[in-house]
């Protein structure tokens, strides 16, 4: 992955993550994040029983994106991904939990799943 992206990812705490519903429509919610660069993996933490990450289970792909924590309106930057949500048995999410937990500390306060 390009070191430009892996720098910008790294110092980024907030994402758009889409993905469809039942009918086929689309669907979006915002999350705290946290990347993996030796993986190249994003990770969000959420409550299973929430709507996106019952409609993540049935239909896991994905596709989102990352604005700067602080915009500048004279420079837009941002990213946009797209991907799939990983089982968290998947050897690319073993790390996942401990990863995201690092990098926001705080949620350990708070019941969730760490998805990937």
């Amino acid at each position: 992955m390009n070191n430009k992206i892996t720098d910008f990812l790294q110092k980024q705490t907030c994402c758009t993550i889409s993905c469809i519903d039942e009918d086929g429509n689309p669907y979006c919610f915002s999350c705290y994040f946290s990347f993996n660069p030796e993986e190249g993996t994003l990770c969000f933490k959420s409550s299973p029983e929430s709507y996106h990450a019952i409609l993540l289970t049935k239909y896991p792909n994905i596709a989102g994106t990352v604005l700067p924590d602080s915009l500048n309106k004279l420079n837009t930057r941002g990213l946009q991904f797209r991907g799939l949500l990983i089982d968290s048995q998947d050897q690319l999410a073993k790390n996942a939990s401990s990863n995201y937990h690092f990098r926001h500390p705080l949620a350990l306060g708070f019941k969730g799943e760490v998805y990937t």
